[in-house]
């Protein structure tokens, strides 16, 4: 369930992600992600880079509990908006 809510929320606000059938989804930030890291880290919410796979504005987020999804996808609003 939090997946498809975190997928939709992507699709919403023009986030572009990497399918993903597990526990945990990739998106392009659309900036550099040390940056984005930053910027969401800031909010309280803990993602990973994927630039040691070659992936400079990729960050993965882990699907929690609803909360968790709620509040992240609360951020991902904030932080298109400043983008």
């Amino acid at each position: 369930k939090g997946l498809e809510k975190v997928k939709e929320a992507f699709k919403n606000y023009g986030f572009e992600f990497i399918e993903s059938y597990g526990n945990f989804i990739s998106f392009d930030s659309k900036i550099d992600s040390d940056l984005s890291f930053d910027f969401f880290l800031k909010k309280g919410i803990i993602l990973r880079s994927l630039k040691v796979y070659e992936m400079p504005n990729h960050l993965r987020v882990s699907i929690g509990l609803d909360e968790e999804m709620t509040a992240f996808i609360k951020v991902l609003e904030e932080y298109k908006k400043a983008l």
